[in-house]
């Protein structure tokens, strides 16, 4: 994901050279939008992961007393 956002940027650098002030502010904006969107997700992604491996942690210790039953 890192790697595409930077080749996103690298592009976007490369395009607000040929465009118009208005054109740059349009792309910039949007360029940022995506950045703020990828973080977001990257951060739900990460609480969603941490939630999981806790509910794998739990059923790991369900089933050692389960088994010492």
């Amino acid at each position: 994901m890192q790697e595409r956002l930077s080749d996103l940027m690298s592009l976007s650098n490369q395009l607000s050279a040929t465009l118009d002030i208005n054109d740059q502010t349009t792309l910039k904006e949007t360029v940022n939008d995506i950045h703020s969107r990828l973080k977001m997700i990257a951060a739900a992604a990460e609480h969603h992961e941490k939630s999981l491996l806790d509910s794998v942690a739990i059923w790991n210790d369900f089933q050692v007393c389960e088994s010492a039953l």
